[in-house]
């Protein structure tokens, strides 16, 4: 709960309260898309009991001071940065004549790989590319031939290098081009593993955690105004001997090309967004915390314009129907709404797309016909939770158009993409998660741990051997390799779990603690370590950069790492910052930055299988039980 509110909380004895993953999604300007009332097939769930004030406590002073017009800029492919890319892969090794064409390289000719890609590959994962068209660029790191060091927190010079070479990087015009807009450098953050190795007696030990990288993310802005979305990101990253490993540029020229006029007064503007905000009560008790004038890049629309954006908290108050023995927070939501006459990017008036369909409760191969999968095609299943915001669906479709991009839609089989229920990975999951190969999860989480039902209802604990046999995997006879769980704390990182001395909650769970189970022939489970958005706009970048070839651990972080959406470090409180005793609890607001456990939201965690760091979504390799697991997490402090 938020301090100051008189939000009620419900206190049953008869439930257990541990709180799940804030909900955030990008709304429709002018309406809040209907929610997919869908029914469960295991257990007839009813909405809850809502103590419903209609109330919005939105103060007229968080109108920020608005100015009489914005510019509007065009937006321009910029032609990629060659010779430093040629020159960078020069240092770590790649020699000139492995650079070429990628839809004439032996081993992704049968990807149709746009022609106009140009890049390094080794085996058949890319290492390497830039899109002579577009601009867009970016190098892989090869995660388990870095140098390791162990990780000193403070004064790093690790950290402080990789900063200082960024500025000189991103200060080459041929990088990011001068232009109408203006940018800046975020703090360096470093990527950490940690290795877990399970001896014969069943003990585990556990190694320090290690740098591996240091990021470097770049942030963009028109008149000192945030750009938000997928359209403008660039990243660099750098190993511990000096070498950029790491690079992302998603980046066009802006010039201007007119202006937004905003002619309403102060209170006129309120009004139009208390409007907005208004059909949120029907879910519950709602909360303005912050107004500001942002910029949204769809990386699709050529034109880039104003809006404003909003944050809400909405309180829901279920008093019956809980059955997951677990309750959910109050939801974090971001909204935009129009700046004068500036347009809207259309990409923010998706209202769900294609919804998933309701699994039956039995075999797949008694519910249909087994669909004809092309050899080396992977299988791919979506689950998403019933009876929530639409922004789930929308990212999951994100995901499935980011794997189909650029004719890939011949690469995946779209074998499932269903309501989430938990008998699709429990009683009955190799008919469902481990019928697939690669198997995504949308919904609120914590440790472990996703609802199937809103954020209260239809759990499953990954951490108690859902599956018949126990795990996924070719060991237990399934199929599932890559597992993304795209919900709030599922893959706690060795950061936080076992939760560290001090902390307001005792959670003695070490990290590596149900994945050895789990993973029964699973390659990796990448996932969020901290409370994140729905509609953080990673689904589309994500699925592209695999379908480009690009390892899953890399292409998932990223992805994140350069989410417009977590580029002013937004903080909450997470799991072993919950303290009943001062009203705090996963998802609430930092009374601090200080404050324990409070962390930065959309922090990225994986947790590999020894030896399969690098590994693609292509690779469908059988491999036995894990008995060495490593995690790699992003800490950004």
């Amino acid at each position: 709960m938020i301090a100051g509110t008189s939000f009620p909380r419900w206190d049953g004895p008869a439930m257990v309260r541990s709180k799940l993953s804030s909900l955030a999604v990008v709304l429709l300007a002018t309406t809040l898309p209907a929610i997919a009332q869908q029914p469960s097939n295991q257990t007839e769930m009813k909405m809850p009991a809502m103590h419903m004030s209609e109330k919005i406590d939105f103060p007229i002073s968080l109108i920020p001071k608005t100015p009489s017009s914005l510019p509007i800029l065009k937006l321009t492919a910029q032609a990629p940065p060659e010779a430093f890319l040629r020159e960078t892969l020069g240092k770590i090794g790649i020699a000139a004549e492995r650079i070429q064409p990628l839809s004439k390289t032996p081993a992704l000719a049968e990807r149709g790989l746009s022609e106009q890609l140009t890049g390094v590959v080794q085996e058949d994962r890319v290492l390497a590319y830039w899109h002579a068209q577009t601009g867009e660029a970016e190098i892989s790191p090869q995660l388990e031939q870095l140098k390791t060091e162990r990780f000193v927190a403070t004064n790093n010079p690790h950290l402080e290098a990789a900063a200082s070479l960024a500025r000189i990087v991103f200060e080459r015009t041929d990088v990011l081009p001068k232009d109408a807009t203006q940018h800046t450098l975020g703090a360096a953050i470093p990527m950490l593993g940690s290795t877990a190795r399970k001896g014969a007696d069943g003990a585990v030990t556990h190694s320090e955690a290690a740098l591996y990288l240091s990021y470097v993310p770049v942030h963009r802005q028109v008149q000192g105004y945030l750009v938000y979305g997928p359209g403008s990101r660039a990243l660099l990253g750098v190993d511990n001997v000096g070498l950029i490993q790491a690079f992302v540029l998603h980046w066009r020229a802006g010039s201007l090309n007119g202006e937004a006029r905003e002619t309403r007064t102060a209170e006129q503007v309120y009004d139009a967004l208390k409007a907005v905000v208004e059909p949120l009560t029907k879910v519950g008790e709602v909360r303005v915390l912050s107004v500001e004038i942002a910029y949204y890049d769809d990386n699709e629309s050529t034109q880039l314009g104003p809006a404003y954006r909003l944050t809400a908290r909405v309180h829901t108050n279920p008093s019956s129907g809980a059955t997951a023995g677990k309750l959910g927070d109050d939801d974090l939501i971001v909204l935009y709404a129009p700046f004068g006459n500036a347009a809207l990017s259309p990409a923010l008036d998706r209202e769900g797309g294609v919804q998933p369909e309701t699994a039956a409760r039995k075999a797949r191969a008694d519910m249909q016909m087994e669909k004809m999968v092309p050899p080396g095609d992977p299988t791919v299943g979506r689950y998403v939770v019933r009876n929530d915001d639409p922004g789930w669906v929308n990212d999951a479709n994100s995901f499935w158009s980011g794997l189909t991009s650029s004719g890939g839609g011949s690469l995946f089989t779209n074998s499932q993409y269903y309501w989430a229920e938990p008998f699709e990975f429990t009683t009955d999951a190799s008919a469902f998660v481990d019928d697939v190969q690669v198997g995504e999860v949308e919904a609120h989480g914590d440790w472990w741990f996703f609802t199937t039902y809103q954020d209260w209802g239809d759990g499953v604990n990954l951490d108690t051997n859902p599956a018949p046999g126990g795990g996924y995997g070719q060991v237990n006879h399934g199929k599932l390799n890559h597992f993304i769980l795209h919900g709030c704390e599922i893959v706690p990182s060795a950061a936080e779990a076992p939760c560290p001395a001090g902390m307001p909650t005792t959670d003695n769970r070490p990290w590596y603690d149900p994945w050895f189970r789990i993973f029964q022939g699973v390659h990796v489970a990448v996932g969020y370590r901290t409370i994140m958005y729905i509609n953080d706009s990673v689904g589309g970048p994500f699925g592209t950069s695999l379908r480009n070839s690009q390892s899953v651990i890399t292409a998932w972080s990223h992805a994140l790492l350069t989410a417009g959406d977590y580029q002013s470090k937004p903080r909450t409180i997470a799991h072993c910052g919950a303290n009943p005793a001062a009203h705090l609890e996963p998802g609430d607001s930092c009374p601090s930055n200080s404050t324990p456990g409070c962390l930065v939201m959309g922090e990225p965690s994986a947790v590999t299988v020894c030896g399969h760091s690098n590994d693609t979504i292509f690779d469908q390799s059988s491999i036995p039980a894990a008995s060495c697991l490593t995690n790699y997490w992003w800490w950004n402090n």
